[in-house]
């Protein structure tokens, strides 16, 4: 009986232990998810150049949010990271989304506190998601609640879908240089920073890639992979373009799952990808115009875009493969977040190169400057006319933002509500030996680097930047870059210590992390939701020229010839305005190839694929669907088909209708 007693006692142990120790053994609960996110691609300005008279006019790739959830096994604790093909973050998003998933999940499992959600700063996304009243002017001249609601409802989506297909997994990262493909646009600002410390870095920007792996225990199953790298996504120029796309990042993603995911289409495939920002204030593209392959392109634009995707996606594979050098992750799960209040904080801050000492370090008023509106000293007098004529800054911000010459002090802005946050977010994920923090605005590469060290020097951890996360306050550069007062420096709300507040502040989480102990939440910002409804309005369509009617074919394919790879197809219909739906989790295009046997049509393609176009012309009140087939395209008979909606009246409801193509033939290539 003995015996038996001991046997069964050794079973249990050897059933329990794994699980007891599942932190310290990497194993943890694991998921990935993504989610649509694109708002009405017709009718608004694009987020980031924003030129008033550029609306966007249809979609290179769709949005989207890319989610992983990763839980302790041993104690439950969870953290989450998103990352959406956005130009910005709104705090509001953040808060509505959690509200929702604590309403399915509790509030334990998604919080403010473990919940991070970064954009990757395409600036060729659908705007007006923004709340501060200042984002609405300059980012996308008023609010449109159904790009809004589409954010909140795709972030929701990509984390539920997570959360719905945890598995036990593991986890490890690997890092790797990727060169010739970023450079520093603000050499003079960074050549202000000691010597020194710039001595300390092989670049002016940081090349090194990281990414992180997620691998389902049962199969040995990769299920994700995430990417951190500081660049601008800027290939498209907003100023002129009127498509809707990720642009580099989301390219390289699609470019990821595309080869994860076989025969899926964007946004539907299990295995999911992200390409997330870094401290990338100072970071733009680079690449020789010569290298940019001619093929494939609908314009210069697009080429650029494929050429930086390509780079991005091939690095991130390579560190993908490379089981030698994949680090694995062991440790607790956990997270802490804090709002900090911009009028009260003081901090001790010890200068990064020379230790001196300083007690009582504050910040400004938020006030974007002089550089920042591309002006030049020379037209000061003139535009602080029409400033004063707007708001006369305090003689308090004026001292304390110098030697930035305040522009617009939105800090000290209140009507008809808030121009700018007097509160950011901070936050730390930690996942074993591997930390996540979150960086609320567009830190410069230095910038960027003061704080990656300062939590390093706590935690000894491999510390990635998430850019752009939870809120927007602009850019951020060190204090010596801002004293240059190029653009960046013009563009830091808060003055000359922005820096030096965010690293003392985040040694201070830090080591709470570490040691366990909880760290004062702060105050999050109010919600603007109920000021700024509707003020981007529904609109009626008006009918379809020459007497056609929504979905009619204008234009058809050419059916009396084979199609090959690398042909392009075009087919025109008469449509409606994507203004009043953005098919969220579906598609304005489809390429649909027939099964000859059975007459049933496969869709193939839709408006994500990176080998399709959808464009609305405006003036002649028209849709433009074209294909480039790729290589390796199946043999047979395929068709266009586009799908919208119309409305008749800007109350009225909305109508859908189809469109489509003659069938046509493309061989195999």
């Amino acid at each position: 009986m003995a015996i038996l007693q001991l046997f069964a006692i050794f079973l249990v142990a050897i059933t329990v232990s794994p699980t007891c120790a599942a932190d310290a053994d990497g194993i943890y609960k694991i998921g990935v998810g993504i989610g649509d996110v694109t708002g009405p691609p017709a009718g608004v300005v694009l987020n980031g150049y924003v030129n008033p008279f550029v609306n966007a006019a249809g979609i290179f790739t769709r949005q989207y949010a890319r989610a992983f959830v990763v839980q302790s096994i041993d104690t439950g604790n969870t953290v989450t990271y998103v990352t959406c093909d956005m130009g910005m973050m709104d705090h509001t998003i953040k808060s509505e989304v959690i509200a929702r998933l604590g309403a399915k999940y509790g509030a334990e499992m998604f919080s403010e506190k473990n919940v991070m959600i970064s954009a990757t700063h395409t600036h060729s996304g659908v705007s007006g998601f923004m709340t501060f009243y200042a984002y609405l002017l300059i980012e996308s001249y008023g609010f449109n609640p159904i790009t809004y609601w589409a954010t909140v409802d795709g972030i929701t989506e990509a984390i539920s879908s997570a959360a719905d297909s945890l598995v036990d997994g593991r986890l490890s990262w690997n890092r790797g240089e990727l060169l010739n493909s970023n450079g520093n646009r603000a050499l003079d600002a960074y050549m202000n920073n000691p010597e020194a410390e710039r001595n300390a870095y092989q670049h002016d920007v940081d090349k090194d890639m990281v990414l992180f792996k997620l691998t389902a225990v049962e199969g040995d199953e990769p299920i994700g992979a995430f990417t951190w790298w500081p660049v601008h996504p800027i290939t498209f120029n907003g100023g002129d373009n009127p498509l809707v796309t990720s642009d580099s990042k989301g390219y390289a993603a699609l470019l990821f799952d595309y080869e994860m995911n076989p025969g899926s289409l964007p946004g539907k495939g299990k295995f999911v990808s992200g390409f997330g920002s870094s401290n990338l204030g100072d970071v733009s593209t680079r690449y020789d115009e010569e290298e940019i392959s001619p093929k494939w392109d609908f314009t210069n634009e697009i080429a650029r875009c494929r050429f930086a995707g390509e780079r991005q996606f091939n690095k991130a594979f390579e560190l993908f493969n490379d089981d030698t050098n994949l680090n694995p992750i062991s440790g607790p799960i956990r997270s802490i977040h804090t709002w900090v209040n911009t009028t009260t904080v003081k901090v001790t801050h010890i200068n990064e190169t020379s230790g001196e000492v300083r007690q009582n370090v504050g910040l400004c008023g938020a006030a974007l400057g002089l550089a920042y509106l591309g002006l030049d000293p020379e037209q000061w007098e003139l535009w602080e006319a029409i400033r004063d004529f707007i708001k006369v800054p305090s003689d308090e911000m004026i001292e304390c933002q110098s030697p930035k010459l305040v522009a617009l002090p939105g800090g000290e802005m209140n009507e008809p509500w808030p121009w700018a946050p007097d509160t950011f977010s901070l936050q730390l994920l930690q996942l074993g030996s591997f930390d996540v923090a979150s960086l609320p605005g567009e830190f410069t590469t230095m910038a960027g680097r003061r704080v990656r060290n300062a939590i390093f020097n706590v935690t000894g951890h491999e510390v990635v930047l998430a850019g752009l996360a939870n809120i927007y306050i602009n850019y951020v550069t060190t204090p010596e870059e801002y004293d240059v007062q190029e653009y960046e420096g013009g563009a830091t709300l808060y003055g000359r210590n922005t820096v030096p507040v965010t690293t003392a502040i985040y040694t201070e989480m830090a080591e709470a992390l570490q040691n366990g102990d909880a760290y004062p939440p702060g105050v999050a910002p109010p919600s603007f939701l109920d000021n700024v409804r509707d003020t981007i309005a529904s609109w009626a369509d008006p009918n379809p020229m020459n007497g056609a009617w929504f979905g009619d074919l204008l234009i058809d394919v050419d059916d009396s010839r084979e199609y090959v790879p690398g042909d392009e197809v075009d087919a025109v219909f008469a449509g409606g305005s994507p203004r009043n739906s953005p098919l969220r989790g579906g598609s304005f295009l489809s390429v649909e190839k027939r099964n000859d046997a059975t007459g049933a049509w496969t869709i193939v393609r839709t408006d994500s694929d990176v080998d399709t176009l959808f464009y609305w012309n405006i003036l002649q009140r028209r849709i433009e669907l074209r294909w480039i087939i790729p290589t390796g395209v199946e043999a047979g008979t395929y068709r266009l088909r586009h799908f919208g909606y119309y409305r008749q009246a800007e109350d009225g409801p909305l109508n859908p209708y189809i469109g489509s193509s003659s069938p046509f033939r493309v061989a195999s290539g």
